[in-house]
């Protein structure tokens, strides 16, 4: 059977209205998924409760990535519970919001990659008995209150409006920023600290009741005196870093002041940001003296360490430093000496990469051989002579089996 010109015309625009219709499909169905994306940027939660809770979020999107946002609605009080660990993106808390973190649990706004703020509203409670880490500014836009029994640390800056209160009992806050307020700012610290690595800054009518040396700041001051009367640290720390080596972790630090100063105590956690001390280190300064420290951890945790000094004074007055991380993969092989950093001692452990008897040698920057031994066991402590004066040198260790140059410095 034949089919008409005008049959075949009504096919070919009905074969073009389906291509059409195809193409519109696809095309909404892009445009779905790009707003679909785009919604789920950011988290919403709508009903108070467990931060754990997928019903008590918008569409059941929990917020537990550091790239969306987090929106806590009007009147919504949000729970994080022990064992429960969430990092998220820039959050802000809207009106009437409580934000409880309960002891072991953990709530990361942003990461080391990221910086993320958070920014509060009106009539704004937080109540943090676990972990709380902002990696950027705090942003509070009306009075807020904040009890505090956990950790708090502020990566960047602390800037609140009108009316703040602020209670730390038994728990610590560190502003690696500034502390900025407006008038009528009460702090009360009745045990545990406050460090401000920053300036501070306090509005008229503000009032810090703290034990002593509980607040204390690094840069100036400008408010009432109970805020800028005497809160100058113990130490200046001029460095604080560290490393993984082949038998740990070693960290190092200097001070270029240390005012009645007594000992430090080392503390690291895992990434539960639970710290303990694993090292008390006696001071050994004095006024604008430079000093520097090292302290190797031979048993550090596999992955991800973070590391922090507790600074006290004689009066039992302390300080917390930044935090540093150093990531460790559990390898022991290879030749190495610690400490580094060298004072009258340090030690040569040969592992399996060179065998004992070994030759060492210690060079001056033009080339100078300024000392050497001989190391008769895998494990030995080398004395360092006394005609040897502070500066860098080099460390040549050679046998038939090997040899390693490892750079030192003489204090």
């Amino acid at each position: 059977m034949k089919t008409s010109k005008t049959q075949q015309t009504s096919c070919s625009r009905h074969r073009a209205t389906e291509s059409v219709i195809s193409v519109r499909s696809i095309a909404l169905l892009m445009l779905f998924q790009m707003l679909t994306c785009f919604a789920f940027a950011q988290a919403t939660m709508t009903n108070s409760g467990n931060w754990a809770t997928a019903g008590n979020w918008s569409g059941n999107n929990i917020g537990d990535v550091v790239t969306e946002t987090v929106n806590i609605d009007n009147n919504v009080s949000p729970t994080i519970n022990n064992g429960s660990s969430y990092t998220v993106g820039s959050t802000t808390l809207s009106n009437n919001n409580t934000l409880t973190i309960n002891s072991g649990g953990t709530l990361n706004i942003g990461n080391s990659t990221t910086a993320a703020t958070l920014t509060t509203n009106n009539n704004a409670n937080m109540v943090i008995n676990g972990t709380l880490i902002i990696w950027g500014n705090v942003n509070v836009n009306n009075n807020i209150n904040w009890n505090i029994t956990g950790t708090v640390i502020i990566k960047g800056s602390l800037i609140m409006s009108n009316n703040a209160n602020i209670v730390v009992t038994a728990g610590t806050v560190t502003v690696n920023g500034d502390f900025t307020s407006g008038n009528n700012t009460n702090v009360t610290v009745s045990s545990g600290g406050v460090a401000v690595g920053g300036n501070v800054n306090v509005g008229n009518g503000s009032n810090l009741s703290s034990c002593a040396s509980c607040f204390t700041r690094g840069g100036t001051c400008t408010g009432p005196a109970s805020f800028c009367g005497n809160t100058t640290l113990p130490i200046k720390l001029v460095e604080f870093a560290g490393e993984a080596v082949a038998a740990g972790n070693n960290i190092h630090w200097i001070t270029s002041m240390e005012r009645n100063f007594d000992y430090f105590e080392l503390e690291r956690a895992g990434k539960d940001l639970v710290f303990e001390t694993i090292a008390t280190i006696k001071g050994k300064g004095g006024l604008d003296i430079t000093t520097a420290y090292q302290f190797v951890d031979t048993a550090p945790l596999v992955g991800n360490n973070y590391y922090r000094l507790k600074s006290v004074d004689f009066d039992g007055s302390y300080e917390h430093s930044d935090l540093i991380h150093v990531e460790w993969n559990g390898s022991t092989t290879g030749t190495i000496l610690y400490p580094t950093i060298v004072s009258k001692y340090f030690t040569v452990d040969l592992k399996d990469e060179i065998s004992a008897p070994a030759n060492l040698v210690m060079i001056d920057a033009i080339g100078n051989t300024l000392y050497s031994t001989q190391l008769r066991s895998s494990v030995s402590t080398v004395e360092v002579p006394d005609y040897i004066k502070p500066g860098t040198y080099l460390v040549k260790i050679a046998a038939a089996s090997g040899k390693r140059t490892i750079r030192i410095l003489k204090k």
